[in-house]
């Protein structure tokens, strides 16, 4: 039975994957000026029970910098504390922390909208909130299996630990992978997602409320227009109904009378106007 991944390569080569990914491709054209450009990339770490943390991510050495700095200062906790599973924590507190930044960048991208819908709401504004609106919902998609993963390794360690020992057959430690202190910088991590999880709902919830904002603006425009049409047509039908009645009327008159009063009547009715 071929693999998932490679009955995903054969979907992408057959004629109809070409033509998805080309609409694919259109569409995040589309979506580029307006969206908040994040890199997203994979990272995976590896905890031994001999101490060893094997880490392998995407993109250059750039993402473990702040790691290797603590590392070499004799003072941090990272140099001083033999404990593995700290240093597993920082690397998954390094990738909140880059989320954070990510989130505030969307905050910055939402208060300009905020402020082109309160000057000049248009459909333009409405545009961009509506890619906004759906980066936020996969940013979300996106932490979630994250908060899970924190969550698991605080409260199920041990647990997950005992269970995977039993069906390998090896007798049962006492403790998990975790060390008591690094479960309480792990509690850190999880406020700091319980924050970003409750910043992506608030913006999402805020570019809905601008979007039906700029919605509601357009149709209270579109009455006060059709209230000015109805004003209009009250004030200048009768007006109309005596000029054709007048026209219409006295068509057996004299010419110099008709041209008189049909003159008169036009002069009145463009004096209305």
């Amino acid at each position: 039975m071929p693999s998932l991944r490679w009955t995903e390569a054969m979907n992408l080569l057959s004629p109809e994957g070409r033509k998805r990914q080309a609409r694919i491709a259109k569409l995040e054209a589309l979506k580029k000026r307006d969206r908040v450009r994040v890199l997203v990339s994979n990272a995976f770490f590896f905890l031994f029970r001999d101490g060893t943390v094997i880490s392998i991510h995407q993109g250059d050495r750039s993402f473990g910098n702040p790691i290797y700095t603590r590392l070499r200062h004799a003072d941090t906790v990272l140099r001083r504390d033999p404990d593995a599973s700290l240093l597993l924590q920082s690397m998954l507190d390094l990738i909140v922390d880059q989320t954070l930044q990510v989130i505030e960048k969307y905050g910055d991208k939402i208060n300009e909208s905020e402020t082109k819908v309160l000057l000049k709401p248009n459909m333009e504004v409405v545009r961009s909130l509506h890619i906004l609106s759906a980066d936020l919902t996969l940013r979300k998609r996106t932490m979630q299996p994250l908060k899970s993963l924190i969550y698991g390794l605080r409260r199920f360690d041990t647990e997950r630990t005992i269970a995977a020992c039993t069906v390998a057959g090896q007798p049962a430690p006492a403790q998990g992978y975790m060390s008591p202190k690094t479960k309480v910088y792990l509690a850190d991590i999880g406020d700091h997602l319980e924050t970003i999880m409750s910043s992506l709902d608030q913006f999402s919830t805020m570019t809905d409320n601008l979007i039906d904002f700029v919605f509601n603006m357009n149709s209270h425009t579109t009455n006060d227009q059709m209230k000015r049409m109805t004003l209009f047509m009250i004030v200048f039908l009768p007006i109309t109904a005596l000029t054709g009645y007048f026209v219409s009327s006295f068509t057996t008159l004299q010419h110099k009378r008709i041209y008189l009063l049909t003159d008169d009547v036009r002069l009145l009715f463009f004096a209305c106007l």
